[in-house]
């Protein structure tokens, strides 16, 4: 399961309203807020998703930057690796 986590920049006016947005996303935790955004952590079931998730943070209304400070995708390399691995006689 890709791990995901972004800086998300908005006014201190439109946090709340952004805030309630995230929240309302699966696979969506978000930090302790400061003047100028908040830490946002997204939890998602393969890196298709993560990138979608991404592509919607900066989209939501008010967002003024999502910025990926951290990706962990390594699960799903170990995975993709077992899949390809033809299965012994």
């Amino acid at each position: 399961m890709p791990i995901s986590s972004y800086v998300v920049r908005c006014l201190p006016a439109d946090q709340a309203a952004v805030r309630e947005e995230l929240l309302a996303l699966p696979g969506v935790e978000l930090g302790e807020a400061t003047e100028k955004g908040f830490p946002v952590v997204t939890d998602t079931p393969t890196t298709r998703a993560a990138t979608e998730l991404g592509e919607r943070l900066q989209d939501l209304p008010g967002v003024q930057s999502a910025v990926l400070v951290y990706h962990n995708f390594e699960d799903v390399a170990d995975d993709l690796a077992a899949a390809a691995t033809p299965p012994k006689p």
